[in-house]
């Protein structure tokens, strides 16, 4: 399977389409309990007071709430109907969530990760425009926001501060410099979301706030690989059946423990003279297995491992000085990944 560097990364960076329904409830306050009796005051005189209707004297508050949440909820369709740039929906975020009901503020959430999925292919078409690309790439990388000022065409430097301003951060890889969205900066609104939800945003900031790959090879250790990968498999089953354990999943087969038993094309499994499993890639393994018993990822991994001792720790074969397939490995990673693909 081969593993280019800069798909596998762009490819981590496209979050998946979110429905969200989680629910939350409303709870009403407890009156103290009284200390006089009925009928008196705590005098112990006899009181005829007039009974009071709780819900009576809520429903104004009740209305007047319901009315801010569909002003906001209006407003943001509003927002997305006029197709506001990243930066506007950051700023509405940023005004309105924390006033929403939890459900609200999920789904408004599931609304801009679909967005940036549909939008960060067209900022990455802008950054690989010639004036862009030649404007960063004459920068210095890490490019700070001091570094940006040096870009002498306005226009460019304007256009590049109104896509970081919408949530986007800039990566490099193969010489190019390009945007990705910054999920670890949507930990902001924690507060605001469900835990599944903050969760499922936690799993997109790993790949975000330290890529997995680069230029073709891992930048991460075979261990910090299998951490990444069990986290993918512990919350797609943690919470079956939603959207977001479901693009878990898919990301869980296409990208991590895809990346674990392949390997990519810089950093493969095996030694490139002996086509044997090298000793770092076995020592991930076995350190995987007794780790993480129980797990989905330990039981593939263990029998990869299995399959590998029958063949003295070959992946390949060479056969006329070609990489040749060994049938009962290949066997056993196409049955892992069959209908996962």
């Amino acid at each position: 399977m081969p593993h280019s560097g800069i798909k596998t990364m762009l490819t981590l960076m496209l979050a998946g389409l979110l429905i969200v329904s989680s629910l939350t409830g409303c709870t009403k306050k407890e009156q103290p309990p009284s200390t006089s009796s009925p009928g008196q005051t705590s005098s112990g005189q006899n009181s005829t007071k007039p009974e009071t209707n709780d819900d009576s004297q809520a429903a104004p508050e009740k209305d007047a709430s319901s009315n801010a949440r569909n002003k906001v909820l209006q407003e943001f369709e509003s927002l997305r109907a006029k197709k506001a740039e990243t930066r506007e929906w950051i700023a509405f975020f940023d005004q309105h969530l924390t006033s929403l009901p939890q459900e609200d503020a999920d789904q408004l959430m599931q609304k801009l990760l679909t967005f940036y999925e549909e939008d960060l292919p067209k900022v990455q078409e802008q950054f690989a425009e010639e004036t862009v690309a030649k404007a960063l790439s004459a920068l210095e990388w890490p490019i700070t926001e001091k570094g940006l000022e040096q870009i002498q065409d306005n226009a460019v430097k304007t256009k590049i501060k109104a896509v970081l301003a919408g949530g986007y951060k800039l990566e490099t890889a193969e010489g190019m410099v390009f945007p990705v969205v910054d999920y670890g900066a949507l930990k902001k609104y924690n507060a605001s979301l469900s835990e599944k939800m903050q969760q499922y945003i936690g799993l997109l900031a790993l790949e975000s706030d330290k890529k997995m790959a680069s230029d073709g090879g891992l930048v991460i250790s075979w261990d910090e690989l299998a951490k990444r990968t069990i986290a993918f498999e512990k919350f797609f089953k943690a919470y079956p059946g939603t959207p977001e354990a479901n693009r878990a999943k898919e990301l869980y087969y296409s990208s991590y423990l895809s990346a674990y038993l392949y390997g990519l094309d810089n950093t493969p499994i095996f030694d490139f003279d002996t086509f044997k499993l090298t000793d770092e890639a076995k020592a991930s393994y076995e350190k995987t297995v007794k780790a993480y018993p129980d797990t989905t990822t330990a039981e593939v991994v263990q029998g990869f491992l299995d399959v590998l001792k029958k063949t003295k720790w070959q992946v390949f074969r060479k056969a006329d000085g070609q990489q040749t397939d060994i049938p009962e490995v290949k066997e056993y990673r196409d049955r892992v990944f069959a209908g996962h693909k």
